[in-house]
């Protein structure tokens, strides 16, 4: 190899180093970009996992009231049924009774 082929290699060298500096210069602004969609990854996540677990108490507590509110809506048809019964059990003993006490008296008066 003589001194040509050396300077000839070296100035294909030098221009390859200065093509490589001039990519990884464009890089790096996409490297430092990755690096912070990286970071902001890391904080969605914490973040989504801080909303599931307070959907998940709000779940909780939604459940908690729909049982309340079945409570609460059953308790007219509660009203209602004690209501009819007591009415259901007023109207027999009356008439029960005023059967009883007509039945004494036709005794009574077959006995006199």
């Amino acid at each position: 190899m003589d001194d040509q082929d050396i300077v000839e290699k070296l100035a294909r060298i030098d221009e390859r180093a200065r093509s490589n500096t001039h990519r990884l210069d464009k890089l790096e602004p996409v490297v430092d970009e990755l690096h912070n969609m990286g970071k902001a990854m890391v904080e969605m996540s914490a973040e989504m996992k801080h909303q599931k677990e307070t959907l998940d108490r709000i779940d909780g507590k939604i459940e908690q009231i729909g049982g309340k509110v079945e409570q609460i809506e059953k308790e007219p048809a509660a009203r209602w049924n004690n209501m009819t019964r007591t009415i259901f059990t007023t109207i027999v003993s009356t008439v029960a009774g005023a059967l009883a006490t007509g039945l004494v008296v036709l005794l009574a008066q077959y006995i006199h």
